[in-house]
Formats: C-alpha cells, structure tokens, sequence
C-alpha cells in the first residue's frame, strides 16, 4: 500500500503472507521521493513493483522493486513532460506498463507505455474533456478502458483491444457525476465503474460484460464522503468500498448471482479518508484508509 507521507514522501505499508486476524496494523517504511500527489502502484512481474508519482515541478517519477531486489533509485521519466495531476497506471502479464494522467496544459488524456522490449514510448495525446483524474481498468489481457468525468459531467471512456489502436474518446451517456468515477476490471472480461452522485451523496454503478450493453447506472445507496474504491473478481461478485460521512467504513456488495446487496457500514469508526482496496490470490481482500492516532494507517482483512 503506497500513499503520500508527511512531508511529501513516498511511503509505504506492506503485509506479508501468512498475517493471521481480521485487523492489524501494517509494516511501515518509506522510499525517497518528493510527492505533489497520491502515488500509483501496479506488479508488472510476479514480486515486482512499479510506482508512479507526480513530484516536484510536475514530472512523473518512477521507482520500481525486482523480485529479490530492493528498490532502485527515484528515475525522472522526462519525456512525458509535465503532468496535470495525479498519475494511475495498469501492469499486463507480459510485463507491459501502460500510464495514464491528465495534461498540464490542457484537458486531454496522455498516455506513456513501458515494454520490456522497447522500453519507454510516448507521452502520447489520447484526446477527450477531463474534468476528473483518469481511472483505467485492464479486463481481458491486453484490453484496457480508461474512465473519467468529463467536462460534461458525463462518464467517458476510450479502449484499447490486443493489436489495435486506442479508439476515439466516446461517452457513455451515465451521469451526471458528482466526483471521479473508479474502475475496475476482472479477467473475464467484467468493467465495474462507481462513482460519487451530483447534488447527492450516493454510490452510483454502471457494469458491463463482453458481448451485453452496459448496466445502469444503479443506485446502489450509501452516503458517501469519499469516493469509491472497487475491486472485481472473475466469479462475478463485487466489492465497493468508501467513507462514509458519519466517518465509518462503508462498503457494498454484488453476489455472484450479479445481485447487489444493500450498503452497510462496516462497523468501523473514525475513518478519515477514501480507502483503498486489494486482493490476493487466495480471495483476500485487504482495505487501507487513514485513520487516527500516532500510526494512523490501518489495514482491515476480509476473506472474500
């Protein structure tokens, strides 16, 4: 789990295999680097990490971690230039890294790619109207759908399938957006992107699966401080997570029979931020957010 420190610092907070209990706190550390917004991470190669953050002067920085390594030294991607906001990246099985962010000069969605072939390519201008930091999602393998609220405050998307180019920037006639829509995917195709209402504090949905038309969007209740944090997975159930504004862990859940219950709290308080959300290969889920006191980062378990 990665997040932006006090003093702008990277940091970092890791849970190893075999943690038994549903609450404990994780193992914090720190890497060097300077943040002027919220880290991205993904595990290109089994073991490995690569994060990517905005630092000072708005470039994006890199610092990655090789199975039996440690980290390397911060790397200044300088050809993307400068970024608007906060990066968000996906990791393919073949090694492949893809970078998303919103430009500095304008509100286009930029893209840069990392093979390990050809190394880096880009930044390359992939069009559209943001008015949300993007949120991409990886389904099948090679196939990639960035999501975000656009200047419209409508959902919009772009894909990219194995083998082709990006397509055109395209709406999807959901909305109006209250706040950035979050995606995520699962390897059977499966899209789930949430989303903060407009003038409401609900949690707002809309799925999709190959081959059907887009579902939603459905309300799905809450009522939300933070935006949502999703994760899916491949037996088609869902778990959407988030603060509520009574300051309690909230989350609500779809069954594998694509039915969707009820959003509860999690009968947990003093939550102080949006979560974030991960999955291991067992089914475990593990929920990050801040809370309060001297270690302020908490870690809830799930068995999913």
């Amino acid at each position: 789990m990665f997040y932006r420190g006090a003093g702008g610092r990277l940091c970092y907070a890791e849970v190893r295999p075999g943690a038994t209990g549903t609450k404990r706190r994780p193992l914090p550390g720190q890497l060097p680097g300077r943040l002027t917004g919220q880290p991205a991470a993904v595990t290109p190669v089994p073991g490995g990490t690569e994060v990517f953050y905005r630092g000072q002067g708005g470039r994006l920085w890199a610092q990655s971690r090789l199975p039996g390594r440690g980290w390397s030294r911060p790397q200044q991607l300088t050809r993307t230039g400068v970024i608007g906001g906060s990066p968000a990246a996906v990791a393919q099985p073949n090694g492949v890294v893809d970078v998303f962010w919103k430009g500095a000069y304008d509100d286009h969605l930029w893209h840069a790619q990392y093979s390990p072939d050809r190394g880096w390519r880009g930044p390359q201008r992939l069009g559209g109207d943001l008015a949300s930091a993007p949120s991409p999602a990886e389904s099948y393998a090679g196939t990639v759908q960035v999501f975000w609220k656009g200047t419209d405050q409508a959902l919009w998307h772009i894909v990219r399938r194995p083998g082709r180019n990006w397509t055109k920037p395209a709406s999807l006639g959901k909305g109006p957006l209250g706040g950035a829509p979050q995606a995520s995917g699962a390897s059977n195709g499966t899209i789930g992107v949430f989303w903060h209402g407009a003038g409401n504090h609900v949690l707002w949905g809309t799925t999709h699966r190959p081959g059907h038309p887009w579902i939603g969007p459905i309300q799905l209740g809450g009522d939300l401080r933070s935006g949502p944090a999703p994760l899916l997975s491949p037996d088609g159930q869902a778990h959407v997570f988030w603060q509520g504004r009574d300051s309690q862990l909230w989350y609500a859940v779809r069954g594998p029979r694509g039915i969707w219950y009820r959003a509860r709290p999690a009968g947990i308080s003093r939550v102080r931020s949006g979560p974030a959300v991960a999955a291991g290969p067992s089914g475990r889920l593990a929920v990050f957010w801040r809370g309060r006191g001297p270690a302020p980062l908490v870690q809830l378990a799930i068995r999913g």
